[in-house]
């Protein structure tokens, strides 16, 4: 699943990579790196907007060939792009991240990609609806003549409350959930959940490592260990501790299955009756569900 997102086989408009701590051996900024790499590879540009980190962490080990379709953007020069979102424009988008975008975009036509490495400044400046639909809009926008085909951006996961993560989570259609093995060193563990176009919902657990250049590699889905289930509790009877009886022994259970009822016929009754001559009779076999009341229910009336 996560290499069929990186190289645009799954299509997917936002993706949110969520990382932690914890996550040494791969983190956000390698899964975004290779996001980046192939995103030059499917479309006429890729905006790379940065907030952590540099943009030259990203594109130093790119190749000269391909760096010209890169715009490259570093958000801690342009403070006001996360400082100040009180500028709108009539589309709903931010107006100075979308000015900031087309200041540094050259005009043209075709697709175009953007990763951003962090989106903790905006949800720990402004309230995570605001992120919601600054994500939304700019994924159905169109810049300088490209339309916006794929979002890509990253998010530290233990530095928000639970609640802010769902809202981001569920304005995203791609969710990749990294954490470090616990079973294998140097290894890493991505959770996806993945919304195609169909309405279906895909989740996958992989293994996967990073190499020295820093690509995604060798990937293998989790699978659930058998014989780790805990054995299940013996049901308690109810009836066990009672002062009274509440259950039969074999015997009463076969005198009561040999009990006739009245009015009810058996085989040979309801062959006989049938055979009688002059007139009909009707019979009645009621079912397991039937809830059978002999009272009378005008006896309380004292008719």
């Amino acid at each position: 699943m996560l290499l069929d997102l990186i190289r645009g086989n799954e299509l997917s408009s936002v993706v949110l990579v969520k990382d932690s701590v914890d996550c040494i051996d791969a983190s956000n900024v390698h899964v975004l790196y290779n996001f980046l790499l192939n995103q030059i590879q499917r479309f006429e540009k890729v905006i790379l907007l940065c907030y952590e980190d540099s943009p030259e962490s990203y594109t130093h080990a790119l190749p000269e060939n391909i760096e010209a379709r890169i715009v490259s953007l570093d958000g801690t020069k342009h403070p006001h792009t996360w400082l100040d979102f009180h500028d709108f424009d009539k589309t709903g988008v931010d107006g100075n991240i979308k000015k900031l975008l087309e200041d540094n975009l050259p005009q043209g036509n075709g697709n175009i990609g953007i990763v951003i490495d962090s989106l903790s400044f905006h949800l720990l400046l402004r309230p995570p609806s605001f992120t919601c639909q600054f994500l939304r809009k700019l994924s159905t926008s169109q810049i300088k003549g490209y339309d916006i085909k794929q979002i890509v951006c990253g998010i530290h996961g233990d530095i928000f409350d639970e609640n802010s993560l769902r809202l981001v989570e569920h304005t995203a259609s791609s969710v990749l959930i990294l954490s470090p093995s616990q079973i294998t060193s140097h290894t890493s563990i991505c959770s996806s959940i993945h919304h195609r176009t169909s309405g279906k919902v895909l989740r996958m657990n992989e293994y996967f490592n990073v190499d020295e250049n820093n690509i995604v590699k060798d990937l293998r889905e989790v699978k659930s260990t058998a014989g780790t289930t805990e054995p299940e509790e013996k049901s308690i009877d109810p009836a066990s501790n009672l002062t009274f009886n509440l259950t039969l022994k074999e015997s009463e259970k076969e005198a009561r299955s040999q009990l006739v009822l009245p009015y009810t016929y058996d085989k040979n009754k309801q062959d006989a009756a049938l055979n009688q001559p002059g007139g009909g009779k009707i019979f009645y076999e009621a079912d397991d569900v039937d809830d059978l009341d002999e009272e009378d229910p005008d006896d309380d009336l004292h008719i």
